[in-house]
């Protein structure tokens, strides 16, 4: 084991030994006036021979060799190029060094480095930043940067490094005009490339925001746009309303030159600036200067939303909305459609409507007759037009199938907006007692009467909808109108009585229930021969075999007997025996 470490050991010395035996290059700088330019990193390996400078007429070569400079103190060597042929040159140092190899330095050529391909100028807070792309020139040492004077582009920077692409011009105190830019690129003897384009600080101009124009519209000057060779991708509008921070109110399409803004308030002091993100260029967006405006402008109605809306006990429907009370509203309208699709529009008051939650109410006279959805309409002074989303409250409907039976049925409520909605059906019995007998999501219910219970054999119902926002913004209740559902009275009609029967009860004819009904009530009776010997309207009184104060004649007598209940009218007719 110990033989082996020490030769895998020995085998490891040698390599780092091979890699270490290498002659460094010259620093090869750059290529000026025909001249190359480098500086020694001479090597202690062996006794220094020369440094040999190659040179051939393409990038991929031959490269043939055109000097060897014996003195290890040169850092220069001039070869003329009167033709200006474009030439390309490495370096390589000679050492009597036996074993060990020379590595060539960078290849140059003798053009001027290219400058950068892309230049934009941003303006932040009250500076100016220049941004421009890396050079490709591998001779590229740093950067020039050139401001537009009256004398025409002046050298205002020099920065260094080959990677270095953003220069702040902070010369400035205030928010800049339009300034012109441009940039070069420069090597480590000074020679510098061709300018870039001149980029121009982007300006931004505001119009609106007086009068009846509420929405204020934001145009980037065209030169500012036109100076960048890479493309937008989007523009961010930023906004602070009465100096607080600003914030990122939009996004637009990176082609758009005009963008609005409609969140102006009368009197607000707005400012503005446009951030463009620039392709393929993170976190160096693209800024316009900060442009500012005093809001002077007739509030106008805004998007609007109708929250919810439900009936009264006194059968008013009165709605919700979310509402601005600064705004200088000429009309305010509701909307009726029936459900026949016939539309109604009902004038609303406004100059009582509270700020952000407003209320109103509609009467039983100025509502259809049957089930109705309902929206808002408001306009301004300036015509501005709003119509609200469309509501469609809750209605109840109910039915008497069957004796014993109540069948509720209820339509769904919906705002067209995100909202939770759960029913609960109340319901109120004679003796005024209200319950919740039902909640859920469900939109019909079945309530099971006892006919022979008077209290609850006539029950009023309606629809509480417990509605909720889904942004957490809003939440009510809203009932649906009331209906009431009166079962069918268990009713006995005797076919005999007598006015000297042993039973009280038998002594007098008329309809025995087990609870008397509540509704509009007629019973009528006849001799045989026609004649009208008894009426009632009251369902507690009974005849007792009486016509013109004296006892009617033995004989049969033909009945009618009419009832209202829940709304329907019930009928029953016959004939009964009177025996004196």
């Amino acid at each position: 084991m110990k033989i082996k470490l020490l030769a895998g050991l020995s085998l490891y010395i040698c390599l780092l030994s091979g890699l270490a035996a290498q002659i460094a290059p010259p620093d090869f700088l750059c290529i000026r006036n025909d001249s190359i330019f480098w500086m020694n990193d001479l090597s202690a390996c062996g006794p220094y021979q020369s440094t040999s400078v190659f040179r051939a007429t393409n990038a991929a070569g031959p490269f043939a060799e055109i000097q060897q400079i014996n003195d290890p103190a040169a850092v220069s060597f001039l070869d003329p190029n009167p033709g200006g042929e474009l030439r390309y040159y490495f370096l390589r140092y000679n050492y009597d060094c036996p074993g060990v190899s020379a590595v060539n330095s960078d290849t140059l050529n003798n053009l001027i480095p290219l400058p950068p391909s892309a230049i934009w100028v941003s303006v932040e807070d009250s500076t100016v930043v220049v941004n421009w792309t890396a050079s490709s020139s591998g001779q590229t040492s740093g950067y020039r940067v050139f401001r537009r004077e009256p004398q025409g582009l002046v050298a205002i920077a020099t920065v260094s490094g080959a990677e270095t692409t953003t220069y702040v011009d902070a010369s400035f105190t205030s928010q800049p005009v339009s300034e012109a830019y441009a940039v070069a690129a420069i090597d480590p003897c000074g020679s510098q490339s061709l300018l870039t384009s001149e980029a121009i600080t982007p300006l931004l101009t505001t119009s609106g925001g007086s009068g009846c124009e509420f929405v204020i519209t934001l145009t980037s000057d065209a030169a500012g746009r036109s100076s960048l060779p890479l493309p937008i991708n989007s523009w961010h509008l930023l906004v602070s309303t009465n100096g607080s921070a600003f914030v990122e109110e939009d996004v637009f399409g990176g082609g758009n030159t005009s963008i609005t803004y409609d969140g102006a308030n009368d009197g607000d002091q707005l400012c503005f600036y446009l951030e463009g993100l620039v392709q393929g260029q993170a976190n160096r967006p693209l800024r316009t200067p900060i442009e500012c405006i005093d809001v002077d402008i007739t509030q106008p109605v805004r998007p609007f939303t109708l929250l919810g809306g439900g009936f009264d006990p006194a059968g008013n429907f009165c709605f919700d909305f979310a509402w601005d009370s600064s705004a200088a509203v000429d009309l305010l309208q509701a909307e009726v459609v029936d459900a026949g699709s016939q539309s109604t529009a009902t004038l609303l008051a406004n100059d009582n409507l509270s700020d952000p939650l407003a209320q109103t109410c509609l009467t039983p006279a100025e509502l259809p007759d049957e089930n109705f959805s309902l929206n808002l309409r408001a306009e301004d002074v300036c015509d501005n037009i709003v119509i609200t989303n469309r509501l469609n409250p809750v209605f109840l409907s109910g039915q008497t199938p069957s004796n014993g039976t109540n069948l509720l049925n209820w339509t769904a409520f919906t705002t067209e907006e995100d909202i939770s909605v759960t029913y609960r059906l109340e319901r109120t019995t004679l003796d005024g007692t209200a319950e919740i007998i039902y909640s859920g999501e469900d939109l019909t219910h079945i309530d099971l009467i006892e006919p022979t219970d008077a209290n609850r054999a006539l029950s009023c119902y309606r629809v509480l909808a417990d509605v909720s926002y889904a942004d957490g913004s809003f939440s009510s209740t809203y009932a649906s109108e009331t209906v009431c559902l009166e079962q069918q009275p268990m009713i006995y009609l005797p076919n005999v009585f007598s006015s000297s029967a042993t039973q009280i009860l038998n002594r007098e004819f008329c309809p025995n229930f087990a609870r008397l009904p509540t509704g509009a009530y007629q019973f009528d009776i006849w001799d045989r021969w026609g004649g009208h010997v008894f009426s009632t309207t009251d369902p507690a009184t009974c005849w007792r075999g009486d016509y013109r104060g004296r006892l009617a004649e033995t004989g049969v007598y033909l009945y009618v007997l009419r009832l209202e209940i829940g709304g329907r009218t019930i009928e029953r007719s016959g004939d009964v025996t009177f025996l004196r």
